[in-house]
């Protein structure tokens, strides 16, 4: 198995900050019927589920301060099982995914058109004195493009609305012996008050000369409808990406 040894086409597979879309949640109440192991319902009551769903479009699929569709409109949904004791799992879809368009791959085939993506996830949540604990694992898929599957680990800490998140490259980026080892990593600060965000990330990878910062500023139009500007304000090689403030336009709603 060979190292990804910086090659910075390998290195833009770890893009996605999906839980962010998660919109609503609509409660089940699903309790333990007397004839299901009865003795445990001297020591608990009712279990608690929820289960959430949504739906939105965007002008471009933009992630982690970069443009993932050349420019193309995403349409994407998820749907997500959670459990009163924090554990929870979802899928999430996109018609955008992996590479851009116009990139091309690892065989220097050059993207037409940017494939669809569908990610698996499982994790545990939990608040402990104000302060929210999140640890999760991602699959993310692109059947088109298998070469870039790959695998993160999610951790997330949380207080007062400010957000530290981690993802941590796991696994390799592919399969079989054209696999390379996920050595990339992405890490942010996150603030959010009423209808207002912002969040500055840094991309750090193997090869460090791939490295960036960006920023982000959101505002929430409605509890649907969502504005971010979005711009790299520092990367360790000038050039390696378009420095451009981006404008995103989401719209998602519950299913």
């Amino acid at each position: 198995m060979r190292q990804a040894a910086g090659n910075p086409i390998l290195e833009e597979v770890c893009n996605r900050d999906n839980r962010e879309l998660a919109v609503s949640r609509t409660v089940l109440r699903i309790p333990i019927l007397p004839g299901l192991v009865m003795p445990l319902l001297a020591l608990s009551g009712p279990v608690l589920a929820e289960i959430s769903g949504n739906l939105g479009i965007a002008n471009t699929y933009f992630s982690r301060g970069r443009d993932y569709a050349g420019g193309a409109a995403q349409v994407f949904g998820g749907a997500q099982y959670d459990h009163s004791n924090g554990l929870y799992a979802g899928v999430w879809t996109s018609s955008s995914g992996f590479p851009p368009i116009g990139q091309a791959d690892i065989n220097n085939n050059v993207a037409v058109s940017s494939g669809i993506e569908y990610d698996l996830y499982a994790g545990y949540g939990t608040t402990i004195g104000g302060v929210s604990l999140d640890v999760s694992f991602w699959d993310y898929n692109y059947p088109g493009f298998t070469d870039y599957d790959l695998e993160e680990v999610l951790v997330d800490i949380g207080v007062a609305g400010v957000h530290l998140t981690s993802y941590f490259g796991v696994g390799d980026i592919g399969h079989g012996d054209t696999a390379t080892n996920n050595n990339t990593n992405y890490y942010s600060v996150s603030w959010r008050h009423e209808k207002f965000s912002a969040k500055v990330g840094l991309g750090d990878y193997e090869n460090d000369a791939s490295d960036y910062t960006h920023l982000d500023l959101g505002y929430a139009v409605t509890d649907q409808l969502s504005l971010t500007v979005s711009k790299i304000v520092d990367e360790r090689v000038t050039g390696t990406y378009n420095d451009d403030a981006t404008l995103i336009l989401k719209y998602a709603f519950a299913l």
